[in-house]
């Protein structure tokens, strides 16, 4: 992962800001937009600085939440044909028509957004259409599960893809990427450390 090198000396650096790459996004309320992680050096401009290294044609997010980071990915990535968008379904309330709204900022090609449970079957209509060659995981769930989706996720990468794993300042989060990583024997890479990053390439 070579193309990567420059990567973190450039988060680093800290020329592209949150400030500056959330500036005309939406948000739930004002608490939310000033919440710490969205105003963390690292976080988000972390995902605008990968897209300047990789060239994914098509980009499934598992978390897309308000659609933050991957809005920002797709301002400095323009390979990228189709992207997918996955929301896991609570009880709490919500309306992905932010998130959508935030995606159109930097991206006009296509695209969906699906809210729901990860094994539905109408989600595979969605999934199984496309070879993705960058999967993010953004999510949290119960450990069985989020390993048993991470692995779906990285079966289902095309060779070469990369698998993005954000927050492995949980731990489990953090123990399921490694074991995927040590499991499949692929070399992984960390980024950031109050909000660490992992990736793979399969």
């Amino acid at each position: 992962m070579t193309n990567l090198d420059q990567l973190e000396k450039d988060v680093k650096k800290g020329i592209v800001s949150s400030k500056i790459l959330t500036s005309r996004f939406k948000f739930i309320d004002e608490s939310n937009k000033k919440s710490v992680a969205y105003n963390d050096p690292f976080y988000i401009p972390f995902f605008y600085y990968l897209g300047k290294y990789i060239s994914p044609v098509n980009f499934f997010e598992l978390g897309f939440d308000l659609g933050l980071t991957s809005s920002c990915f797709l301002k400095s990535c323009k390979t990228v044909e189709y992207f997918l968008g996955f929301q896991k379904k609570t009880k709490d309330f919500y309306n992905d028509g932010l998130g959508k709204s935030n995606l159109r900022i930097n991206y006009k090609k296509n695209f969906d957004v699906y809210y729901g449970d990860f094994f539905d079957k109408d989600f595979s209509t969605f999934f199984d259409k496309k070879n993705f060659d960058l999967m993010v995981i953004n999510s949290q769930d119960e450990y069985d599960k989020l390993f048993s989706i991470a692995e779906s996720l990285y079966l289902k990468l095309k060779d070469k893809g990369y698998l993005v794993f954000n927050n492995l300042n949980i731990n489990k989060n953090k123990e399921i990427f490694m074991n995927i990583a040590t499991g499949y024997k692929k070399e992984h890479r960390f980024f950031g450390s109050k909000y660490p990053v992992g990736i793979l390439q399969k």
